[in-house]
């Protein structure tokens, strides 16, 4: 892989590190001051974080994986 894609892969990473480490505060402080008009919108924030992680997953690290080792398979 070369260096901008992994840098590119690298920087994604650590924004959605940043932004769950933020929902985890966020429900943290509404669960504890039992706010409960806040607690919807957060699960829906939590799913769309769950959702953008699994993207992450799949579509920067898992495929190209794949696609290497088959490149290097070829015979």
């Amino acid at each position: 892989m070369n260096k901008k894609f992994r840098q590119i892969r690298n920087t994604i990473a650590v924004i959605l590190f940043a932004f769950g480490i933020g929902i985890f505060i966020l429900s943290q402080v509404v669960e504890r001051n039992n706010l409960i008009k806040w607690q919807e919108p957060i699960t829906l924030v939590l799913w769309v974080y769950i959702t953008l992680v699994f993207l992450y997953i799949i579509f920067l690290n898992a495929i190209p994986l794949v696609c290497n080792y088959f490149k290097k398979s070829k015979l």
